[in-house]
């Protein structure tokens, strides 16, 4: 029964106003954490219209507040300060109840990266070459201890950039793609790239990377024979060398021969290798030795598996354009190619989020594709061969199939499926012949098979098409 209760100032009845909702999680990720909550058990007299959201440091006092329609609020942060949560609900009867502080969580400052695979060119980066059959520490040395971006390409080759801004590389040094304008022999150790701090997100393709500064200029190095640098022509680089001088690139993505980048305005930009129309331009297909705009499109977040292209536009829907084998498009064909972005059904809640989709944005050449929604749902395309899709059988699958699960970050390599969940438990589907599994399944798994019991994974990049390298919290 609806409370009763005078009438104060500005319309404020507290006795009609809802009692404290409840926080129910805190997840912590590289500095931010996620506030999860449920509703007040009473709401009062009134319709619920916003929940304010507090974060207090425990260090220094200092308060942080959010208003949020829904669950979750996220805050961002510069320091690994712990940090503690209080929330209130409003009505049009003003404020409710005050849950008073707690859940203490601190949020990260930088993550570690471990190898496990093959390691012939010392792709890990662990120190040394030969295979891991176990998660080894990539260098557990000062340079790189938190890190918080990690990529990795075909040619077995990987990048980071840590906390602090700073660049660094490691691998098989084939066409310069180090960037160290030096290495003639495998590098099995993290080598800085120069001495600048001010590097913020790296890509790496079959042979070439590109990389986002601080300052919003874009770089490129590597291999250039189709135009996949940017640089107007097709010379090969063996250190970083500016894209024009454009100062609102946001994100960066190699596929195998050709680059994506994304502006501050989510205008989206090709260059290199136009296989079955991965420029979008739905013309004659031809290789772009200099960035042209994917016209009429603003897309948040992109991945290519070499000849198909997928992407998510900032109003949540999904779209798709290239080679359609095996379905990869999503669209229920197969086999018909398209060289302009195509709608894959009529959903609006994919997710937007580039970080959550950087695992997939290279997706290994398997011919399929695994995309997010914001309800951490993970939905599967493409080719099922040796179980891949991890769907039960080895049907290829021509529009989005889900999941069973709530995950973080999701991507193919080479006929296999990596699933991080949302509790930080890492799985995987498919072959079981490849040696990129780390499953240490001796037949092809259609369904997903936990890998190991740790629950601090946040993605998985693959060097080669037999290691990998593990983003994880310890």
């Amino acid at each position: 029964m609806p409370r009763k209760g005078g009438v104060i100032s500005g319309g404020f009845q507290p006795l009609k106003a809802p009692n404290a909702p409840t926080i129910s999680s805190t997840t912590a990720g590289y500095e931010s954490i996620d506030v999860a909550f449920s509703a007040p058990s009473d709401t009062g007299a009134g319709t619920i219209t916003s929940y304010t959201v507090t974060s207090l440091d425990s260090t220094d006092g200092t308060q942080a507040v959010q208003s949020v329609a829904s669950s979750p609020a996220s805050f961002s942060y510069s320091d690994g300060n712990e940090k503690t949560f209080a929330i209130q609900a409003f009505s049009e009867y003003g404020p409710g109840g005050w849950s008073g502080y707690g859940n203490a969580t601190n949020p990260l400052t930088g993550l570690n990266l471990y190898g496990v695979g093959q390691n012939a060119y010392g792709q890990l980066g662990v120190g040394v070459a030969g295979n891991k059959t176990t998660e080894t520490r990539v260098l557990t040395g000062d340079n790189l201890v938190a890190v918080k971006n990690v990529a990795a390409g075909k040619n077995p080759a990987g990048a980071a950039i840590k906390t602090d801004n700073t660049l660094f590389t490691w691998g098989r040094p084939l066409y310069g793609m180090l960037g160290d304008n030096q290495s003639a022999a495998n590098v099995s150790s993290p080598t800085q790239v120069g001495s600048l701090t001010d590097w913020e997100q790296v890509s790496m393709g079959a042979n070439h990377c590109s990389a986002v500064k601080t300052d919003g200029t874009l770089w490129v190095w590597g291999r250039n024979i189709y135009g996949q640098l940017g640089l107007g022509d097709v010379i090969d680089r063996s250190s970083p060398v500016q894209v024009g001088s454009d100062t609102d690139w946001k994100n960066v993505v190699c596929s195998d021969n050709s680059t994506f980048a994304i502006k501050t305005d989510n205008s989206t930009y090709f260059f290199g290798g136009d296989q079955f129309g991965a420029s979008a331009q739905n013309a004659a297909l031809q290789s772009r030795s200099s960035p042209i705009q994917i016209s009429g499109k603003q897309f948040a977040t992109i991945q290519s598996d070499d000849q198909a292209q997928n992407a998510v536009a900032t109003n949540g829907t999904l779209w798709s354009w290239g080679s359609d084998n095996s379905g990869i498009l999503g669209l229920n064909t197969n086999g018909i190619h398209r060289s302009s972005p195509v709608q894959v059904g009529a959903l609006t809640n994919w997710s937007t989020d580039f970080a959550k989709n950087a695992m997939n944005s290279q997706a290994g050449l398997s011919d399929a594709f695994a995309v997010l929604n914001t309800n951490d749902e993970v939905y599967v395309f493409g080719r099922g061969i040796n179980g891949q899709l991890g769907t039960g059988d080895t049907a290829n699958k021509s529009s989005p199939v889900q999941l069973a699960g709530s995950y973080r970050a999701a991507g193919f390599t080479y006929y296999i499926l990596n699933l991080i969940k949302t509790d930080g438990t890492w799985y995987q589907a498919g072959s079981a012949s490849s040696g990129a599994h780390a499953f240490s399944q001796t037949t092809n798994q259609s369904s997903p098979v936990q890998v190991g019991s740790d629950t601090t994974y946040h993605s998985v990049a693959t060097t080669g098409d037999e290691g990998q390298i593990v983003f994880k919290e310890s």
